[in-house]
């Protein structure tokens, strides 16, 4: 079975790269925007952010605390409020965030994802890896330090054409927030490397026979 991902931290403790808490529910932090539907007055849904403050603020109920919140937890909170002014709402609440990925992929940038993605589906998003990623070191920069993939199953991914079909417990680490996959690139010298080198060291030459008349 393989070692999925962890996280290290300063003190050298490792856990489990996950923001999630005991039960593996998504818990709400700063720059995750929720999408929420309220039924049946669909005038109070749309996308909401949850501010650095930790607050969110939506129609008719003003700023709600999310920070720390479990999604279920969260969802519950909304659905007992607007039941106050309106029979049996019926209320959901998707999050999304933005992580960014960054070097050995084919179309590098920010990304927006949902709360069920891993790190390999992003990086699918992201046209997969380049021939030169080193996919044996492939680390993620969080608010809450750096987590590192399993090398044995990076193997895995940077040879499998699609992520459809593996067993869930190879999907690896799930992403946060705030989250930036780095994946490094090596150097490959090619024929062609090789002859514009080449042929750049001769004009150079060239141009210092010229201004010294060959002495």
């Amino acid at each position: 079975m393989f070692v999925t991902a962890l996280l290290v931290m300063p003190t050298g403790d490792l856990l489990l790269a996950q923001d999630r808490g005991s039960s593996g529910e998504f818990i709400l932090r700063p720059g995750v925007a929720l999408e929420v539907t309220i039924w049946p007055d669909d005038r109070l849904g749309g996308v909401f952010p949850i501010e650095d403050s930790g607050m969110v603020y939506l129609p008719l109920l003003g700023p709600i605390s999310a920070d720390g919140v479990p999604l279920s937890e969260f969802r519950a909170v909304l659905r007992e409020k607007y039941a106050v002014v309106m029979q049996s709402p019926v209320v959901t609440v998707t999050p999304y965030f933005e992580v960014g990925i960054l070097g050995g992929v084919r179309q590098p940038g920010l990304y927006e994802v949902i709360p069920t993605q891993s790190v390999f589906s992003v990086i699918s998003q992201a046209g997969g890896f380049t021939d030169l990623a080193k996919t044996d070191e492939v680390r993620v920069f969080g608010d809450s330090g750096i987590r590192y993939l399993d090398a044995e199953l990076m193997a895995v991914m940077s040879s499998t054409e699609s992520i459809e079909g593996l067993d869930p417990e190879l999907m690896g680490l799930r992403l946060q927030a705030n989250d930036r996959i780095i994946i490094p690139e090596g150097s490959e010298i090619t024929t062609a490397t090789v002859l514009s080198v080449i042929q750049s060291l001769g004009i150079a030459a060239a141009i210092y026979f010229q201004l010294t008349g060959g002495n």
